[in-house]
Order: structure tokens, then C-alpha cells, then sequence
């Protein structure tokens, strides 16, 4: 493809838009700031309860808005795209796509234009894979419940006033417009290389709260290696974007790939509470399913960081999906709150988090039967609770211990078991290797062990495998299953995963099925 060659007037006019939406944001945000300054200069003066103007700030916003306005003008109307041979092309073909005509949908693809104009191309109550009567929840995961006394009213109004000023765009930095910004240029180059290097394909999809999810498919399957059946759906982190995220990882080992953009993100509008992302992840995998046309047991779910909440939540509410991949993920949000804020505003930090950001992925896993990888990254600088302990304080461990006892419950109840696990899970992998080797931990005598117990009962979680075993059985198998769920890679949080590294995801109920098939 080129690049869209704007004329003079076009490109001085549009950096005046330009400016003027960035210093707009800026005076958003630092509006108490401003007011005070405003104030302090005479600009703004206060009489009779009334905020009054002078006349030089009057003089100043008008101009500024004239400006402004002269701009847009001088930017379509007057010299600018009406007289652009592209631009009138490209306006012709937008209509037609709007018209819902398949080769002008096509041809669209080719533009880089404000996504709020791109036509919507699937919508929520399209599909038929769930009763669209039932609207998505969330998991409980023993939020308390709400105080009616007169103590919690100013800690309750101090959250809600903390999650809608600060508390939202500190948890989710890449909702904030003035880093979206300053990436549009990475942004923008990061699309225009999955369109022309992967034949990617842009889709606006209408989520049922109203919010319209921005993602980008690309499909491999004409290939037709093995790998290319697979869909793997990627949720970024909390200041992540899929033009320059996570999707280049399965890319690069042959998957179809699609990845979208949390509410407030990108060409995603809204706002990315909870309800809001689990809503836009519904109605992507409706879209991969009804639309791309890949079951569920063709579709891997990868979420990054703060990405595993939504990814965690769509496994357990579609079972048969083939399975789950949390590369730097916890097990809940709240401790990691609690650690990076000062110890003095605990309370609001948990009123915060319990009340609106109640980011719990294990309870989410909790309800999922599927497989599972965890990627644990050895020097995370994000999702650990003390900086001084990196690695031993790191909540992918948190995370694996949950998964174990939800699904190996007799295991881990051994005292000793649990003691070799936490010795193995603070180990580096060098030490972790030199533990299995001590407890003779053997892949093909653990996999029997457990396909032999589940012959005899039955195959699902949670398995109830452990009793008449001596604590050395459980220890060998505890860490066998550790070591199945879990990879390591030595790196800090924000670095992109290696291709070697995304593996899917050990399936013992598969292999155990496998195993009866061959008998038979």
C-alpha cells in the first residue's frame, strides 16, 4: 500500500485540530491546576455565586474557537479532502461498505481512517451460540457485601470518587487519551503492518452494553498446516494494544489470530471496567465462532497480564474452548493494590478494588475444566508484592497454588506436599530441575499414575487422586503437574513472548482419552 498524500492546507489544518484536542485533554486532566490559575490572574472572578469571565479569557476562547472551527473547515469542506482525488475515493467506497457491500468492505480494509466511521460488522444479538436473554456476569468471588452503616458512607464516596478520577486510569493507563497519543503513530504503523504483512482484517464489533470492540483477524487457515485450524484469541494488558501486542507470538508459529482492543482502547469505546471487558470478550469469541467460522475446540485463549481477567472469565463461561494460556498473570488484583499503595489507604484501596475492580482470575479458573499454561516470568517487575523479592513474591505462584488445590484438592492437602511445592515454586529453573531430580520425578510414571486412577473413577476435575498414597506418590505428582502447568521465561513484564515459548497447553484429560481410544 502508500500513504494517503494530503494537500497543504489539509495537513496545516489537521495538525491545528490536532493541537488543539491535545491541549484540551491537557486542561482536562490538570483543571484544578488551571481554574486556580485562572483565578489567581483575574481571569475568572466570582460574584454573587455566579463565575464570571473577562473579558481578555472571553476574547482568547473565541478566538481559539473560531480557530478551530476554521480549521475543520479549511480540513474538509473548503481545499482540503473534498478537492483529494484519494479522499473522494476513499469516501465513495465508505459508503458503499456502510451499504453492507462485501467488495467495498473489502476494499476498506485498505484505509487507515477514524475507526468512530468504520461500519459495524457484527453485532452481539447475531449470534446463536447463547440465549442473548442472558446477559454475561462475572464470577463471585466473595465480594462482601455492601455495609449500610453511617461509618462506611465516607469511605464509600471516597472510592467512588477515586475509581472515576484517578483509580481507573491508574489501573488501566491505556484508556487515557493522552498515551493513546503519544502511541498513534506506533499504533498506526502496528495495523498497517498486520494488514500488509498478514493480510489482516479490521472488524468493529457492536458489544451488548453498546460498546464497539475494536479487533483485527488473521487468518492462516488457507496454509493449511495443523496449526492454521487454530484460532488463538489474544486479550492485552492493562496499557497494552493488539496493533503492537501479543498477537505477534502465535503469529509466529503458524495460529490464525485474533486479537482486540479493551473498552477505551484504541478504536474500543467505553471504558474498561470489568463488566464492560468481559461483555467485549463475549462477543468476540461469538464473532470467531459464528462469523470466522472456528469451533470452540479449535480456539486457544491467550491473555497477557491484566489480559488473563477477561481470558480467564470467557474459558469458564465456554467450557469446550481447547484451551487457556496467562503469560505474567495473577491470581487477584487486590493484593497487588495493596502492596504498590501506601499501607495508610489500605482500606480504600480494597473498597476500590472489591467494589468496582474485583479482578479475581482464580475464581474465574476455579470454574474452568479445561487445560491450562502458565508463563511465569522471572524478573516481572509488575506482578510481584515486594520489589526487594521479585521472583518469591510473584503472583503466577499464587496462581498455580489455587489451580492445584481447586483441582487436586487430596494432594494438597498433604502438609509435606504443599512444603515441596512452595520449595519448587521459589526455585530458579536450574534448581527446580536438580528438586525433580531428587523426588525422581518421572513423566511416564506420574502420567500412568494418574491415567490408571482416573480409569478406575472418573475423568474430571476436581480429581480426587491421593488417598492410600504414600506422601512421596503425592510429592512426585504435585510437582509433575507443577511442572506441566507452569513455563518460565527470564524476562521482565512488558517484553513480547518468544514463539517458543507459546506452547498449547498440557491436556491430561485429552491424553487420557486418547489412551481409551487406543484400546479399543
Amino acid at each position: 500500500g502508500r500513504k494517503y498524500e494530503a494537500n497543504s492546507v489539509e495537513i496545516y489544518s489537521d495538525k491545528v485540530v490536532k493541537l488543539v484536542s491535545v491541549l484540551s485533554s491537557i486542561a482536562l486532566y490538570s483543571s484544578p491546576i488551571v481554574i486556580t490559575y485562572l483565578f489567581r490572574k483575574g481571569w475568572l472572578t466570582s460574584a454573587n455565586n455566579y463565575i464570571v469571565f473577562n473579558h481578555s479569557f472571553i476574547r482568547i476562547a473565541t478566538t481559539l474557537t473560531f480557530v478551530y472551527i476554521g480549521a475543520l473547515l479549511a480540513r474538509g469542506l473548503w481545499i482540503g479532502r473534498s478537492t483529494n482525488n484519494d479522499y473522494r475515493g476513499f469516501a465513495k467506497i465508505l459508503k458503499s461498505a456502510k451499504q453492507k457491500s462485501d467488495l467495498s468492505r473489502l476494499s476498506l480494509s485498505r484505509f487507515e481512517f477514524d475507526f468512530n466511521h468504520w461500519p459495524i460488522d457484527f453485532r452481539w444479538y447475531e449470534s446463536k451460540l447463547t440465549d442473548p436473554k442472558k446477559a454475561p456476569t462475572l464470577v463471585s468471588s466473595g465480594r462482601p457485601s455492601k455495609r449500610n452503616t453511617l461509618l462506611s458512607i465516607p469511605c464509600d464516596l471516597l472510592s467512588y470518587i477515586v475509581v472515576h478520577t484517578v483509580g481507573r486510569r491508574m489501573l488501566y493507563p491505556g484508556s487515557v487519551g493522552i498515551l493513546q497519543m503519544a502511541l498513534s503513530n506506533a499504533l498506526e504503523d502496528g495495523r498497517t503492518k498486520l494488514v500488509e504483512e498478514n493480510s489482516g482484517e479490521r472488524y468493529k464489533l457492536l458489544a451488548r452494553d453498546g460498546n464497539h470492540i475494536d479487533c483485527m483477524f488473521v487468518d492462516r487457515r488457507v496454509r493449511g498446516s495443523p496449526k492454521s485450524k487454530t484460532l488463538v484469541i489474544c486479550s492485552e494488558g492493562n496499557a497494552g494494544f493488539y496493533e503492537i501486542g501479543t498477537m505477534i507470538t502465535p503469529l509466529g508459529d503458524g495460529y490464525s489470530v485474533l486479537g482486540w482492543n479493551h473498552p477505551g482502547f484504541g478504536g474500543s469505546t467505553g471504558l474498561p471496567y470489568p463488566q464492560n471487558d468481559i461483555n467485549a470478550i463475549d462477543v468476540i469469541i461469538h464473532f470467531a465462532v459464528e462469523r470466522l467460522g472456528f469451533p470452540l475446540d479449535s480456539i486457544i485463549l491467550f491473555g497477557w497480564s491484566i489480559g488473563g481477567f477477561p481470558t480467564s472469565w470467557a474459558a469458564q463461561q465456554y467450557q469446550d474452548v481447547k484451551g487457556l494460556v496467562l503469560d505474567a498473570s495473577f491470581d487477584d488484583v487486590l493484593p497487588l493494590a495493596e502492596a504498590k499503595m501506601p499501607h495508610a489507604i489500605n482500606p480504600i484501596v480494597r473498597n476500590v478494588i472489591r467494589g468496582y475492580f474485583n479482578l479475581n482470575i482464580s475464581a474465574n479458573l476455579n470454574q474452568f475444566r479445561g487445560p491450562v499454561t502458565f508463563i511465569r516470568r522471572l524478573r516481572d517487575e509488575i506482578i510481584n508484592t515486594n520489589d526487594a523479592e521479585p521472583f518469591r513474591t510473584n503472583r503466577s505462584n499464587d496462581l498455580l497454588t489455587k489451580l492445584l488445590n481447586n483441582r487436586f484438592p487430596k494432594l494438597m492437602a498433604d502438609e509435606k506436599v504443599k512444603k515441596a511445592l512452595v520449595e519448587w515454586l521459589l526455585s530458579d529453573p536450574s534448581a527446580q530441575a536438580s528438586i525433580l531430580s531428587t523426588y525422581d520425578v518421572r513423566d511416564d510414571y506420574c502420567l500412568t499414575e494418574l491415567l490408571a486412577f482416573m480409569k478406575k473413577t472418573s475423568a474430571e476435575y476436581p480429581l480426587l487422586i491421593g488417598d492410600d498414597m504414600s506422601t512421596q506418590i503425592k510429592i512426585k505428582l504435585i510437582l509433575f503437574l507443577a511442572k506441566k502447568h507452569m513455563k518460565n521465561y527470564d524476562s521482565t513484564h512488558c517484553t513480547n513472548l518468544p514463539t517458543l515459548l507459546f506452547e498449547e497447553p498440557f491436556d491430561l484429560f485429552a491424553i487420557y482419552k486418547a489412551k481409551q481410544n487406543s484400546s479399543l
